[in-house]
């Protein structure tokens, strides 16, 4: 078995900490993380603006002045095998499993959470063993890092290390500093006589129907309408509200759906239907009713929703349950990047994109009078002729105008373009028939991954 993983190193990195960093899924390769969220060169729908682009096709990946990589070493790991460029030898065991690079998802067999910490505790064993003996000596931290399902991987990666200390090949402990996860999946507080997954279905992954990732719609209710006009919100929406950073002008609430609806599903739902005390079993039909009523006004997931006007022009009994009001994006409520199908067309159309955050400029046309006085717009007797001003002006965060909305840019189809060329497996040491495999949330894409200044294969045989 082999775990694949790619570095950028800070620089000075032999003074700098490490953090080895896994996406979730399960199954979502890591490479994400380092290219399309944190890392210096980001894979965005601005790689293809470039005259190297132009000239060589290759996706550019663009350079990212707010790095972690400006603090911190990166590494990261892609996990379980065979996801991304990780892979196993010898397959499955079954007639037509096929191991090795070119392996399809199931050829590593099945995983559970306990034997993904077995399999990552040895990536690591090796990592330090073979790859950066010299975090031996020099003692930098090492951290453990991770997003969403990695809630439940890398606290068992930590307990597996923590239980069995990692040591560089003198013998000596690497200095394991601590763990960090940020949007984590918790899975289920154990319960005598109920299995591990008994709070949540992972099979579901319809919104709005629970439980599903979680256990009922308590956080989804809090979360998409925010504090709203009350005086006082809860700690868990104060906590969503800091991490999402909402501009002050938006009254500090996401407002998804309306103040109606909200109060009637927090006298309509019991305390156990919202935070899911009875899971595995759903809702009662009342509250379900309720909450079939916020999946409309808060929209589809994306924009594969029906277009607001089809859904206000009709009478209201005329509109089918399928019908949204709106669209959201399950990681960025302010997202509304065009989204492209597989056929390449794009669903919503932007207006502009957000290519370097705040600090880009797009050009607008300015009426102003034929003077030079700042106020004269206000004294500008009427009839007075104007003049067309070209001025720049800075791109701020505008939600539902074609862009992140958060001064962050449209990711785009980059990462897919850039991992399946076979120049870009040669330069990182990926084996060229590699199947480059991502199933979060059950999606599967053909292309193959990673980049940075380093990237190799650690062998945990």
């Amino acid at each position: 078995m082999f775990f694949h993983y790619i570095c950028a190193m800070a620089p000075g990195w032999r003074e700098k900490p490490l953090a080895l960093w896994y996406n979730g899924g399960p199954g979502a390769p890591s490479t994400y993380g380092l290219f399309q969220e944190f890392g210096p060169f980001l894979l965005t729908a601005a790689s293809y603006s470039t005259p190297a682009y132009r000239a060589t096709g290759v996706p550019t990946p663009r350079f990212n002045p707010w790095t972690w990589a400006n603090l911190t070493s990166l590494c990261e790991i892609d996990s379980p095998a065979p996801m991304g460029a990780s892979y196993c030898t010898e397959g499955n065991g079954t007639a037509d499993s096929v191991g090795g690079p070119a392996g399809d998802p199931y050829s590593c067999g099945p995983w559970t959470d306990h034997s993904t910490a077995a399999a990552n505790h040895k990536a690591h064993a090796a990592f330090f063993r073979d790859a950066f003996p010299e975090f031996e000596a020099s003692q930098q931290p090492v951290t453990l890092v991770g997003e969403s399902y990695a809630g439940v991987y890398v606290p068992l990666f930590a307990d597996a290390w923590l239980a069995d200390p990692i040591v560089g090949p003198k013998g000596k402990e690497i200095n394991f500093y601590g763990f960090a996860v940020g949007d984590g999946f918790p899975a289920c507080i154990p319960q005598p006589g109920k299995p591990v997954d008994w709070c949540v279905n992972l099979e579901n992954v319809e919104f709005f129907r629970y439980p599903n990732a979680l256990p009922g719609p308590h956080w989804d209710v809090e979360f998409f309408h925010g504090c709203g006009t009350q005086p006082r919100c809860s700690l868990e929406t104060v906590a969503l509200w800091a991490a999402s950073r909402t501009p002050a002008t938006h009254d500090r609430r996401h407002s998804q759906m309306s103040e109606e609806l909200y109060r009637r599903i927090k006298a309509g739902c019991t305390a156990g239907e919202l935070l899911g005390k009875a899971a595995p079993l759903p809702p009662g039909d009342r509250c379900r009713g309720l909450l079939e009523e916020m999946a409309r006004e808060v929209g589809a997931f994306h924009a594969r929703a029906a277009p607001l006007q089809s859904c206000l022009s009709s009478p209201a009994a005329a509109v089918p349950p399928p019908c949204q009001v709106g669209f959201f994006h399950a990681y960025n409520l302010f997202e509304a990047c065009p989204v492209e199908e597989d056929s390449g067309s794009v669903v919503l159309q932007a207006t502009r994109r957000m290519i370097s955050g705040s600090s880009a400029s797009r050009r607008r046309r300015d009426e102003r009078p034929n003077s030079h006085h700042r106020d004269a717009a206000v004294s500008c007797p009427l009839g007075h002729r104007r003049r067309q001003h070209v001025v720049s002006v800075p791109v701020l965060p505008t939600p539902g105008d074609g862009d992140t909305g958060l001064g962050a840019p449209c990711l785009g189809s980059a990462m897919g373009d850039y991992f399946k060329l076979g120049i870009t497996k040669r330069a990182l040491g990926i084996p060229a028939d590699n199947n480059f495999i991502a199933l979060d949330n059950g999606e599967r894409a053909s292309c193959a991954g990673g980049h940075s200044a380093l990237s190799h294969s650690a062998n945990c045989e």
